[in-house]
């Protein structure tokens, strides 16, 4: 046990370091594009997606800029009111990313899992943050394999958070192993329902093959949910990441 904290502390460090680096870049990018704007729920608001760009309501592109935590499972203690406010005022973050692992969710203490998610999902809009509710897939690889779980758990959420703009859903981070896109484009056309019921306009992130990868984006880009508001994630990793 205290062999895999120290583990995840490691890993958390150095996620850290490579999130600072990308604020940094993506700073400087956006300074590049006046167009371009850096959100606040509290002045761009409900956000959407408008042909192959996130933008506001009228349409104005904007950026997103943030960090994420670890498992929220793994580290509660900083999810907390100071430390996203710190980094709201100081980093000039606009984004957090509260990363719910879905095998632990589904196996270990749901209720305590919850509490740290709602903690920091109030803080971050309090804070004026958009805050990103990541379902998030590890060790169960297909997003399949604990599909009731996370029917229930959108319906929750979604439910308890209806109509409050700073709320984007992820509803599959990182299917991995042998997933295809089939599976996950299955799963995903049971899921969107669910969240658009009850916050049709929410900005949805779906995950794809291969930990996010390249390879999958053609057959990503043929595909249309029919569905407002939907964006495919693709991840370009610093470190390289061997796949079998």
């Amino acid at each position: 046990m205290r062999a895999r904290k120290a583990l995840c502390l490691l890993i958390t460090t150095v996620l850290a370091l490579f999130l600072c680096v990308g604020l940094l870049q993506t700073r400087a990018l956006a300074e590049g594009n006046e167009r371009i704007q850096t959100a606040r729920p509290s002045s761009t608001g409900q956000l959407m997606v408008t042909g192959t760009k996130l933008t506001d309501a009228n349409g104005t592109p904007v950026v997103l800029r943030g960090i994420s935590t670890h498992g929220l499972q793994w580290f509660p203690q900083y999810v907390n009111d100071e430390l996203l406010g710190q980094l709201a005022r100081e980093w000039n973050c606009n984004l957090i990313r509260l990363a719910l692992y879905s095998e632990d969710y589904c196996h270990g203490n749901q209720e305590e899992n919850l509490a740290v998610l709602r903690r920091g999902i109030d803080a971050c809009i309090a804070n004026d943050l958009y805050v990103l509710v990541d379902w998030h897939i590890l060790e169960d690889n297909d997003p399949n394999i604990n599909k009731e779980q996370a029917l229930a758990f959108f319906e929750l959420i979604s439910t308890e958070y209806a109509g409050v703009p700073n709320i984007i859903y992820e509803i599959c981070n990182e299917p991995n192993g042998e997933t295809s896109w089939a599976d996950v484009r299955t799963y995903a056309n049971e899921v969107i329902p669910v969240i658009r019921a009850h916050s049709p306009e929410a900005v949805i992130i779906v995950g794809t093959p291969v930990y996010d990868r390249v390879p999958s984006l053609p057959q990503v880009l043929s595909t249309d949910f029919g569905i407002l508001g939907t964006l495919w994630r693709n991840i370009a990793y610093r470190v390289a990441r061997t796949v079998h």
